[in-house]
């Protein structure tokens, strides 16, 4: 900012500096921050320099000086005491006349073949989360025979999803067979790890 070489020449044109370019101190310390940018926070206590950075900013800054404990307002600024409320409110934005477009209709999906393979897992994974979903019921209603029932059929249809196993666990801890509860819970923690080990 201070290094325009113009700097001296813009400040003799503004009303507000022109008349600090009279002091050839002020001058001066405005040369030796031209050729030392960082001497210009120790040349900021100096109140005219606010009226050179506003020039150089190309913002008027009287309208931000005011003497220290003053209630007084830059010119255009209304207090809100004194305001009265505007007549009316102001006018909507008028309405669009032209309709958004549609969207683009969203490409329909590729039908992909599944193997016969794919068929089976697929199938076995849906016959698996119903006896999942039969066995939960059963625990609800505190059925604990038919739940382990279905949480096995679920585990033995599609031996991938150990919630299967923790959920047989469940249902063993519930009738009191603490010994059977650990038992399926490990099995389930190394059913977990195998689960995991492969995808590695």
């Amino acid at each position: 900012m201070f290094a325009d070489p113009n700097l001296l020449g813009k400040l003799a044109t503004n009303p507000r500096t022109q008349k600090h370019l009279a002091d050839p101190t002020f001058v001066q310390k405005i040369q030796m921050i031209q050729r030392n940018p960082r001497l210009a926070d120790s040349a900021l206590q100096d109140p005219r320099m606010i009226d050179v950075l506003g020039v150089l900013m190309g913002v008027d800054m009287q309208g931000f000086s005011r003497e220290e404990g003053s209630d007084e307002l830059p010119p255009g600024v209304a207090n809100a005491e004194t305001a009265s409320p505007p007549s009316s409110p102001p006018p909507k934005p008028a309405a669009s006349t032209s309709k958004p477009t549609p969207p683009p209709p969203a490409p329909e999906p590729e039908d992909v073949e599944m193997t016969e393979e794919d068929q089976e897992e697929a199938a076995a994974k849906k016959e698996a989360e119903a006896a999942k979903k039969a066995g939960s019921e059963a625990y609800k209603k505190r059925d604990f025979e038919d739940a382990a029932k279905n949480f096995e059929k679920a585990w033995n249809v599609w031996p991938k999803d150990i919630t299967f196993l923790t959920n047989l666990g469940a249902v063993h801890f519930e009738q009191g067979n603490y010994e059977k509860s650990i038992e399926v819970c490990e099995k389930a923690v190394d059913e977990g790890r195998s689960v995991t080990s492969c995808g590695l």
